[in-house]
């Protein structure tokens, strides 16, 4: 997918007459994450900035990420039952590890394939955070981002577990996949939702930067680009 649309998109800037700029990502990206929620199809969008996400392959909701395999039928809504931490109330299982009892018995009664979810996020390097827990049991999780395992452990009933990392886009794409390498009897990731946030890098010789050039940085990426010219 291509963002922005050019036949449908209006350079922005002040020689360009007839466009309207107060919407544009020059005015309305300041430092914000974009932040995006899993949760069932048919259920209201997430109040706030977040984006939805139901479970769709890449694309499916008219932005630029989604999954390898459409796995709508593993997102989940417990409403009310997370009251701590209401962002746990709706999230995506990732099909469980392959390494798994659920997957090890000679008549499977779940789907063991592979998928990963991926966001055209643009050159450079990103801050992401995951939210991930259930508050309903116990949950083995394994998440990787671009190959690199960020997490590996027991996250207890009700926990709300966040993880903040800085990765590099790899062919513009920042993946999440989940890999079990150890403990895998009961594996299988969950997540409620990710946030991704360009790097601004600084000059050294500039540590207090302008808004206006950090800014500019930001205006370059092809993520914010990508979600708010749509």
């Amino acid at each position: 997918m291509h963002y922005p649309d050019p036949l449908k998109i209006l350079p922005c800037g002040e020689k360009i007459s007839g466009r309207d700029c107060t919407k544009s990502r020059r005015s309305l990206n300041k430092f914000s994450p974009i932040k995006i929620r899993f949760l069932p199809k048919g259920m209201p969008k997430p109040s706030g900035t977040y984006l939805p996400d139901y479970g769709g392959t890449y694309g499916s909701t008219g932005k630029p990420f989604g999954w390898s395999k459409d796995i709508g039928n593993r997102t989940k809504n417990y409403h009310g039952k997370s009251p701590k931490a209401p962002i746990l109330e709706t999230m995506i299982h990732f099909p469980p590890s392959s390494q798994s009892r659920y997957c090890m018995k000679e008549v499977k009664d779940t789907i063991c394939d592979k998928v990963d979810w991926s966001i055209k996020a643009g050159h450079g390097f990103f801050i992401c955070k995951l939210y991930f827990g259930d508050p309903t049991v116990n949950s083995k999780i394994d998440l990787s981002i671009n190959g690199t395992q960020v997490f590996s452990g027991i996250v207890k009933k009700g926990q709300l577990k966040v993880i903040e990392t800085k990765v590099e886009a790899k062919d513009q794409f920042i993946v999440l996949t989940s890999n079990c390498e150890k403990d895998c009897n009961f594996s299988m990731a969950k997540l409620s939702s990710i946030e991704i946030m360009p790097e601004v890098t600084l000059p050294p010789a500039h540590a207090a930067v302008s808004e206006k050039a950090a800014e500019k940085e930001l205006c370059g990426n092809s993520l914010i680009k990508g979600m708010l010219y749509k």
